[in-house]
C-alpha cells in the first residue's frame, strides 16, 4: 500500500527543515570577512538594488525598523551559502565597503536623502559618528538554515519560492545562484566573449538578468538533447546541474565550436539574423539557427549566401509559424526539426 498524503508532506518536510537564529549585522560582515558566510560570486553579479532602495534599508536598520530573515545554506564543510537575501547583506556590505567581486560603484555606498531622516543625503561610512556604526553592526535579523542535507533540486526549489516575492530575479540568475560550480562558471565566461557580446549587443538590463549567460546555456543545453518532457526551463535547470562539475565536458573543444560558430554568424550576417519581422531578437530563432548550423556548418561555412536564403525560407515557412504559435512542451523540438528538414 502506497504512502498516504499526510507521510508524503511529512516526508518532504524534512527536507525543507531549517534552523532559525537571530544574528547581528555585526556577526554576518565578520563571518562573510572570513569566508565563513559565502555570496557566490556570479550571483553578486545580480546585486542591482539602486542606491533609493539601499538608502532605505540603511534608514530602515538605524531607525530599528525589523529586517526580513535571510535563508542560508549549510554546506558539509558548515560553510554558509546564501540562498536568499541578496539585496539586504549586500547593501550593507557595500555601505561598509567590505563588498568583494563587484564594479567599484556597486561597494562604498553613498546613501540619498532617507524618507524620513533627509540628512542622510551624501552619507558614507567614513563621515558617519562610531555611535550609528555601531548601531547598524548590533542591529539584527533572522538567519534561517536549510538542512545541509537537502540536494540541490530542494534548494533551487526554495530559492525560487522565495524569489516570487523578492526582486524578482531571471531565470538565469537563479540557475546562476543555486548551480554555482565549474560549468555555471563557464557559461559566464563564454557570455562575456569580446564576440559574442558585439553579436548579440546586450542592452544594460539584458547584461543584468544575464541574458546572454542563459544563450549561452541555450545552446549547450539543446546541443546536448532538444527532447524534453517538461518545457525549456525545467530542461535548462537540469542541464545545469548535471554538468556542474563539467566531468564529461570537454571545455576547450566546446568552447571553440561555440566561438566558431557565432563568430562565423557575427563576421557574415549579425544579429539580424536572429530578428523576426517585428525587429526584435527572438530566443526561438537564435537556438534554432545555432543548432542548425552547428549541425550543417561544413555545408555552409563557404556557402554563407546560401544559409541565408534558407534563413529567409525559413523565416517565411508556414510549419515552422505554426510551430512557434502552438504552446507545447515540443515546441523547440519541432521547430528545430522543421529547421533541419529546410537546411
Amino acid at each position: 500500500m502506497g504512502k498516504n498524503l499526510e507521510e508524503i508532506i511529512l516526508e518532504h518536510t524534512k527536507s525543507f527543515r531549517t534552523d532559525r537564529l537571530t544574528m547581528s549585522f555585526g556577526e554576518i560582515m565578520n563571518m562573510y570577512k572570513e569566508g565563513e558566510i559565502q555570496i557566490n560570486p556570479d550571483f553578486q553579479r545580480s546585486f542591482r538594488w539602486d542606491k533609493e532602495k539601499q538608502t532605505n534599508l540603511i534608514e530602515s536598520i538605524l531607525l530599528g525598523i525589523p529586517i526580513p530573515p535571510i535563508f542560508v545554506f549549510e554546506n558539509q564543510e558548515g560553510v554558509w551559502e546564501l540562498v536568499d537575501g541578496l539585496q539586504r547583506i549586500s547593501t550593507v556590505l557595500s555601505f561598509f565597503g567590505i563588498l568583494e567581486n563587484v564594479t567599484a560603484d556597486k561597494n562604498n555606498l553613498t546613501l540619498l536623502a532617507g524618507k524620513i531622516i533627509p540628512e542622510l543625503d551624501k552619507v558614507t561610512i567614513n563621515i558617519i559618528s562610531l555611535k550609528l556604526k555601531l548601531m547598524l553592526k548590533r542591529a539584527t535579523l533572522g538567519v534561517e538554515i536549510l538542512n545541509r542535507n537537502a540536494d540541490s533540486e530542494m534548494k533551487y526549489e526554495l530559492f525560487k519560492r522565495l524569489n516570487t516575492t523578492s526582486e524578482g530575479l531571471s531565470e538565469q540568475e537563479m540557475r546562476n545562484a543555486i548551480y554555482s560550480g565549474k560549468f555555471n562558471s563557464f557559461l559566464n565566461k563564454l557570455a562575456d566573449n569580446e564576440t559574442f557580446v558585439s553579436l548579440m549587443k546586450p542592452s544594460d538590463k539584458q547584461k543584468e538578468t544575464m541574458y546572454l549567460s542563459e544563450l549561452v546555456l541555450r545552446y549547450f543545453a539543446f546541443k546536448n538533447s532538444i527532447e524534453m518532457k517538461d518545457g525549456v526551463r525545467s530542461h535548462l535547470d537540469n542541464y545545469m546541474n548535471i554538468n556542474s562539475d563539467m566531468n564529461n565536458f570537454n571545455e576547450e573543444q566546446e568552447k571553440s565550436e561555440f566561438i566558431k560558430i557565432i563568430s562565423f554568424i557575427n563576421e557574415k550576417f549579425g544579429t539580424d539574423i536572429f530578428k523576426a519581422k517585428n525587429g526584435h531578437i527572438t530566443k526561438n530563432m537564435y537556438d534554432t539557427l545555432t543548432y542548425v548550423l552547428r549541425e550543417k556548418f561544413d555545408i555552409y561555412k563557404d556557402n554563407p549566401i546560401d544559409f541565408q536564403k534558407k534563413v529567409d525560407e525559413l523565416k517565411e515557412d508556414k510549419a515552422y509559424k505554426e510551430i512557434t504559435n502552438k504552446k507545447r512542451e515540443t515546441r523547440t523540438q519541432d521547430r528545430i526539426l522543421r529547421a533541419l528538414e529546410i537546411f
